[in-house]
């Protein structure tokens, strides 16, 4: 536990409540600039590990890192679940309770995978696609994986004639 409090606090430059500059900025601010857009340096530049600092000067701050926090957060629980789902498949096998691995850990396994899993590769999908180039040209905007994983329970994956979300998968 102590290691993924050290490991987020990395990612997100944050220790103890408090911001840290482990590297430089990639964006130069002005003094009594705050909460105003800000001009990257050199157009290449890309922060090293975790959040630019700059970050946390945004207006936005708080949207975006609670979004990419709790994102993060869904994709390792569903790790560590299915883990605990495997280890207990293991512990079935040792102690040859069949019906256990086949009635319970598989099932869990399986929907576990389906819906938590989807959701994560919902999340992956929507971290590295570029909506920008994707919504160009059109009235769309970038989906919301909450929407996405209702819909597909509530409407079976049809979309409603005047919405105006972009697929996050091809034939959503």
């Amino acid at each position: 536990m102590g290691f993924f409090s050290v490991f987020c606090g990395f990612i997100y430059n944050d220790y103890t409540s408090m911001t840290t500059k482990i590297f430089d900025s990639c964006y130069h601010v002005p003094a009594g600039s705050k909460g105003k857009v800000f001009a990257k340096q050199d157009k290449d530049c890309v922060y090293p590990v975790g959040f630019d600092p700059v970050w946390y000067l945004s207006s936005q701050e708080i949207i975006y890192l609670n979004s990419f926090k709790m994102k993060i957060s869904v994709i390792f629980g569903v790790g560590q679940m299915l883990i605990g789902y495997c280890l207990k498949g293991f512990n079935a096998v040792y102690f040859r309770h069949w019906v256990e691995l086949f009635a319970e850990v598989a099932t869990q396994i399986l929907l576990l995978a389906a819906l938590f899993g989807f959701m994560d590769y919902l999340i992956i999908t929507k971290w590295l696609t570029d909506w920008d180039a994707v919504t160009k040209g059109t009235n769309e905007v970038a989906p919301a994986i909450i929407q996405a994983m209702i819909t597909m329970f509530i409407q079976g994956g049809v979309k409603k004639p005047n919405d105006v979300q972009a697929d996050l998968i091809p034939n959503q």
